[in-house]
């Protein structure tokens, strides 16, 4: 089979493929990589990432002629408290870039205008849990086990997106939220800070129902022994990356033959 260009967009979860240094090397390779090494032909990549990209922030951008493409993107759209906010199916239809569905319509379009049979494959964002930013402390979110301020919880995405599943016209879902594995209790596997003076491995049940201040913590909370699914606790570590690839890999082959 020839070598295939795939064209990734996607959010910081792509973006790192690229930017190792974004991870501290926290990771060796991103999920594409991975990914890439899965599949039964070749392929070259050409990475659309914004990192901490919203779908609003691929309207009006022009995308790259390719074989095949995939996007990953809407839990920066849930972690800034529905802004846009989810949607409906019928936004998908009408390109309404005032919702995430809508803005994922208007992107086909878009990937449709260089590429008009070329498969798509939208994935699903995943679960996380407490993110903190390695390089600022005061960078940080909630995780994915309650809702955001607008009532809307991270698996909502998944289950809205399955139904834009259309292979008549290429279209198809990747349920990376529910297949690869991840949740807010398997982000990692502790928390570590100095309390009187000692230091103590805080369980996610304990650390996830404070107010996390960020002023507490001279060394980063999540050492590289408290990495399970995340290494921050939202983005893929080793661990997480290769969960996301086998299902990809899994998606890509059953249409890509």
């Amino acid at each position: 089979m020839n070598k295939k260009t795939w064209v990734a967009i996607g959010d910081s979860f792509t973006y790192i493929d690229e930017h190792l240094d974004e991870t501290n090397y926290r990771i060796q390779e991103g999920y594409v990589t991975k990914t890439q090494k899965l599949l039964p032909f070749d392929t070259d990549v050409i990475h659309v990432a914004i990192n901490g990209g919203k779908t609003i922030h691929f309207v009006g951008m022009d995308f790259p002629k390719g074989d095949f493409y995939s996007i990953l993107l809407g839990i920066n759209d849930w972690n800034s408290c529905g802004n846009p906010p989810l949607g409906k199916v019928e936004d998908f239809k009408d390109e309404d870039s005032r919702t995430t569905i809508g803005c994922l319509g208007w992107m086909v379009r878009k990937i449709r205008s260089v590429a008009p049979t070329a498969p798509i494959f939208i994935a699903s964002p995943v679960e996380h849990g407490w993110f903190i930013y390695q390089f600022d402390y005061r960078n940080n979110t909630q995780d994915t086990g309650k809702p955001n301020s607008i009532g809307t919880y991270c698996r909502d995405y998944g289950n809205l997106y399955r139904h834009l599943e259309d292979p008549s016209n290429g279209i198809y879902y990747v349920n990376t939220h529910d297949e690869a594995g991840f949740t807010p209790e398997n982000a990692v596997k502790f928390l570590r800070r100095q309390e009187n003076g000692k230091t103590v491995d805080v369980p996610f049940e304990v650390f996830s129902k404070e107010i996390f201040d960020p002023n507490r913590y001279r060394a980063y909370p999540y050492p590289k022994e408290a990495e399970d699914m995340t290494y921050d606790g939202l983005h893929p570590s080793e661990k997480g990356g290769e969960a996301l690839a086998k299902v990809f890999a899994k998606r890509i082959k059953e249409v890509i033959r």
